[in-house]
């Protein structure tokens, strides 16, 4: 099944990049424990993969890049992840009333 239509891209996707027509970037990079290798970016949505086992000091790094927004404020954290107890900042998020939360059950 195709998600996207072929036009949409405005040169060959990477593993670590895609460029569309729309002038958008997607990026696909490590940021090993500390974020250091993702300094410098400004985001407009940042979507952490098994974010309840992601480095402090990764969210620290990435936080202040969604909030240099132009005109429109701070950018979006979708969060993806399974818990891992009461603790670190993704179960922080589930605490605080200004995100929104979605939990998906699967059963075989």
């Amino acid at each position: 099944m195709k998600f996207l239509k072929d036009d949409v891209f405005a040169g060959t996707p990477t593993m670590r990049r895609m460029l569309l027509k729309n002038g958008s970037q997607i990026f696909c990079l490590p940021t090993v424990q500390t974020g250091d290798l993702i300094r410098g970016l400004t985001l407009d949505i940042w979507i952490p993969d098994e974010a309840a086992y992601i480095n402090n000091a990764v969210w620290a790094t990435v936080t202040p890049m969604l909030w240099i927004k132009k005109n429109e404020g701070r950018g979006w954290i979708w969060a993806l992840s399974t818990p891992c107890g009461k603790q670190g900042r993704f179960y922080d998020l589930f605490q605080d009333p200004e995100f929104k939360t979605c939990h998906y059950r699967d059963w075989e």
